[in-house]
């Protein structure tokens, strides 16, 4: 059939069945610019550029609302909708050519990006002000700077590359999911 899956939670997750005159990667597109709270009216604008009707957009939203995958307006905290990218820091731990593509990627969006090759003699990085680490270039990085990372409650994720393929995660938020 023609239709999107909304989230990975067997509870929470919501399948949008659609017309066949629907493209479903339209409609995936639009509901991935949902990330961020929009106007009511800027989701109609994007849900109509998609090619979705009046009715089922509204459908749409029940849907997504009866699933709790909605906040209203009371709820968003439209204080942080847009953060300023040049405030994310992100630090790449890694020495090769898939730390130097992720680098360049980031840099390209706008975003701080601090390089690292070495770890401290504790184990550690010097990771003032930094909101993401990304251990790249190793399939197995030093467990000190791991424990290291959780112990400071920074989080990491581990992208790296095996026989031509990219591996990304997993994401290690500390206190979450670890």
């Amino acid at each position: 059939g023609n239709r999107v899956h909304v989230g990975i939670d067997p509870a929470g997750s919501v399948i949008i069945e659609l017309d066949d005159a629907i493209s479903a990667h339209s409609v995936a597109a639009m509901l991935r610019t949902l990330e961020r709270p929009c106007t009511p009216e800027l989701l109609i604008r994007r849900a109509s550029a998609a090619g979705l009707a009046d009715d089922e957009i509204r459908t749409l939203l029940d849907g997504l609302t009866a699933a709790g995958r909605t906040i209203t307006g009371g709820e968003a905290d439209t204080s942080s909708a847009s953060p300023d990218p040049t405030e994310f820091r992100i630090q790449i731990h890694g020495q090769g050519p898939l730390s130097d593509l992720l680098g360049a990627s980031l840099r390209a969006q706008g975003l701080h990006v601090q390089r690292t090759m070495r770890r401290r003699a504790d184990g550690s990085l010097d990771t003032v002000d930094t909101r993401l680490v990304i251990l790249s270039d190793f399939l197995v990085h030093d467990p000190r700077v791991v424990f290291a990372l959780t112990r400071a409650r920074i989080p990491h994720l581990l992208v790296r590359a095996r026989d031509g393929v990219g591996i990304v995660g997993p994401l290690v938020l500390p206190g979450l999911s670890s």
